[in-house]
């Protein structure tokens, strides 16, 4: 009498080796076929710098380990979106490290921007000349807790270095 484990181990033996022979692994890109995809690699207009950037990151990786930094550079502005392009055409970038710096930057400074616009005007609002000047974009029928409030800055504790020099000098 064989043992049980036995059969088991013969069974998953058959087993494995079928899956093998029915599924077999995907074959690793080979480097013209990299070299492509680092050339038609586009970023999309809903996609985030971060995400294109380290998939070129490691497109480069696979294609060649010691590509130059400038080459790097070249690849990524080649498909990066045409409204990031604009905005670092001109601009002395000699990394892709600094490259990314940069465009983190653009797209923090313009989240602050979209989240400081107003609501787009509905159907409710009144021009502008009717509206109350104590509530700002508010109609006549919307009740006083509105979900939109101004904010209130105080600049008494902001110096203003250029117009503080400009004032001392302009006064007779």
């Amino acid at each position: 009498m064989v043992p049980y484990t036995t059969h088991i181990f013969e069974n998953m033996g058959r087993i494995s080796t079928s899956r093998r022979t029915n599924y077999p692994p995907t074959p690793e890109p080979t480097r013209a076929s990299t070299f492509q995809q680092l050339l038609t690699r586009k970023q999309t207009m809903e996609e985030n710098f971060i995400h294109y950037y380290t998939d070129m990151k490691k497109l480069f990786y696979r294609y060649d380990r010691t590509m130059s930094v400038e080459q790097q550079l070249d690849l990524i502005k080649n498909g990066i979106k045409i409204s990031l392009l604009d905005k670092i055409s001109g601009l002395e970038i000699i990394t892709p490290q600094k490259l990314l710096e940069l465009v983190q930057r653009y797209e923090e400074d313009q989240q602050l921007i979209d989240s400081r616009t107003f609501p787009p005007a509905t159907s409710d609002t009144l021009p502008l000349s009717s509206q109350s000047s104590t509530r700002p974009f508010a109609s006549a029928s919307q009740s006083s807790a509105s979900s939109y409030r101004p904010r209130q800055y105080s600049t008494q504790n902001y110096s203003l270095p250029y117009y503080s020099s400009y004032l001392s000098t302009s006064q007779p």
